[in-house]
Order: C-alpha cells, then structure tokens, then sequence
C-alpha cells in the first residue's frame, strides 16, 4: 500500500497499526471459525470492522485536504490572493 498516496503524513504511523490490526484480526477470525468458536470470532470481526473504519476516516481526512490544497492551488493561478481568502474563512 502507498501509505502517503492515501494516507496524511501525521497519520501515516496510525494507518500502518490498523492495517497490521486488521491482517492479525483476520487471521484470528479464520482460525476461530475453523475451531467453532462463532462468538470469539464475531467479537474479532467487529474489531476488525472498526480498524477499517478508521483507516476509512484517515483517507477520507487525506482526500479533503488534497482537495483543499487543490482548490487553493487553482485560486493562486488564477491570481487571487489566498491570504485574504484564508482570513475570512478563518
């Protein structure tokens, strides 16, 4: 996975924890549906869900602050002044 493709440099390291979760969890969930154990294994797959969910949450941060810089981007081609448009947003 290209970490910074989808991913904002400060939430790079938590992406890769989640990740890790979700592979470890997925492991855990074959082995207890191989052994039976229904419950354990539900419980392990909403963790899972959640880990995913975050990893959801982090992209999704990446993917509006690209956007923003973009449009930011855009605006200074086209020579307005970003300064001015920062103070009244902010």
């Amino acid at each position: 996975m290209n970490y910074g493709k989808h991913f904002l440099g400060k939430d790079i390291q938590q992406a890769k924890k989640e990740r890790y979760c979700i592979h470890h969890l997925l492991g855990l969930i074959v082995r207890e549906i191989e052994k039976g154990d229904f419950v354990s294994a539900s419980f392990r797959a909403n963790d899972m869900l959640q880990s995913i969910g975050e990893l959801n949450r982090m992209s999704t941060n990446k993917y509006r602050e690209d956007k923003f810089q973009a449009l930011m981007d855009e605006m200074a081609q086209r020579g307005i002044d970003i300064q001015v448009v920062r103070r009244k947003i902010l």
